[in-house]
């Protein structure tokens, strides 16, 4: 089963790869006296992109602690791949429907707010307005 598993991950990551070179690729954006890697168009496929590498990266992370005996945490992270799943779903029926409406674009709006454009001020974050799309919201378009 092991071997499955990781068999089946590591198709799953070739195959990531291969969709991930066909949209553009993030650019380094000052932050402080360092950078971070942010995507310039925030475009829904980036969005998609993303949610698949959190998901192949919590799967990975679920392997790990199965392997170590932390059974209800790999439940946890089931959850959180649930999610990623829906939100990939809801944004790639989208853009394969002919676009994005209203609720999508006010849910990349948020996805890519950046909490930290000030790194010398992080408490900035806790007066942020993030835009809220709810798990109704995404499971209803």
């Amino acid at each position: 089963m092991k071997e499955a598993f990781a068999s089946a991950l590591g198709e799953i990551e070739r195959l990531f790869i291969k969709l991930e070179e066909r949209v553009p690729s993030p650019e380094k954006v000052g932050r402080g006296e360092s950078f971070a890697f942010r995507y310039k168009e925030q475009s829904g496929e980036q969005a998609i992109i993303l949610k698949m590498a959190r998901s192949i990266s919590s799967l990975n992370a679920a392997a790990l602690l199965l392997e170590a005996g932390y059974v209800q945490e790999v439940a946890v992270l089931q959850r959180v791949i649930d999610d990623f799943q829906e939100e990939i779903m809801f944004l790639g029926l989208a853009l394969a429907e002919g676009g994005l409406e209203s609720v999508h674009e006010k849910y990349l709006q948020s996805m890519f707010l950046d909490d930290f454009e000030d790194t010398d001020d992080l408490m900035s974050v806790l007066e942020k307005k993030r835009p809220f799309v709810s798990r109704k919201d995404i499971r209803n378009a």
